[in-house]
């Protein structure tokens, strides 16, 4: 789940290796990360006006895409 946080951003790898592992639990199957990337671009603008952005630095400062202004929610509901 996600949820409007103007200071924390969200990298595709993020994003992506929460929902394998959701999908994992959930014996959903996966889907590749080209497909999920290209989903979640358009469920991002669409959901929370946010455009992918390719300048978002992680610890080492190299740059990440990732979407600013969203973050993450605890998955403990959603597994229960």
């Amino acid at each position: 789940m996600l949820s409007h946080s103007n200071n924390d951003c969200l990298t595709v790898t993020q994003a992506y290796n929460h929902f394998c592992r959701l999908a994992e639990l959930r014996q959903l199957g996966s889907i590749k990360r080209s497909v999920f990337k290209t989903t979640m671009v358009d469920l991002m603008l669409d959901r929370f006006g946010l455009a992918l952005r390719r300048d978002v630095p992680d610890a080492l400062g190299k740059h990440q895409e990732a979407w600013k202004g969203v973050k993450l929610l605890e998955t403990d509901i959603l597994v229960a």
